[in-house]
């Protein structure tokens, strides 16, 4: 898979995810042992898996649409993968601290919620900087596009003055 279908695909099913937390119909009830959100409106389990909340669903629809208008471009969607890839990874290790795995009450990332953003911080990160496109994509950053590499100018010898 190529960094830009990842950047496509990812983004996709981010939306997906985020748009589907808006229908109460897809949302189950919070578990009574769930920590307390500051923010509860439209909270619940999202397909009875995911915790979330309208900032989890208005934060993952921003993530896909994100991701899937950088599609177009290499350059664009190596820095959403990197970017995806320390967001959701902070995310994650969020869900396994108790005092944060709310983000201060703000959006759940607990639960099932840490295994979700923690594959796609793993994923993106291999994308984003380990994937053969990302070193493509850094080798031609080097140069400008329609702008020829500079060759340094060959040396002339000095002419002797008649004195």
């Amino acid at each position: 898979m190529s960094l830009k279908y990842f950047s496509l695909i990812s983004g996709i099913i981010l939306m997906v995810v985020g748009v589907a937390g808006f229908f109460p119909a897809m949302l189950s009830d919070m578990p009574e042992a769930a920590p307390k959100l500051a923010i509860t409106y439209g909270s619940g389990l999202l397909w009875g898996i995911f915790p979330v909340n309208i900032m989890s669903n208005l934060f993952h629809t921003l993530m896909g649409v994100w991701g899937a208008t950088c599609f177009g471009s290499s350059y664009a969607a190596r820095s959403y993968a990197r970017g995806t890839a320390i967001t959701m990874a902070v995310l994650a290790v969020f869900g396994f601290i108790p005092v944060l795995n709310t983000v201060l009450g703000l959006m759940p990332v607990q639960t099932s919620n840490i295994w979700l953003h923690g594959l796609l911080a793993i994923s993106a990160a291999w994308f984003g900087y380990a994937s053969q496109a990302s070193e493509l994509v850094r080798r031609a950053d080097k140069f400008v596009s329609g702008e020829k590499p500079r060759i340094a100018p060959e040396s002339k010898p000095e002419q002797k003055r008649a004195s």
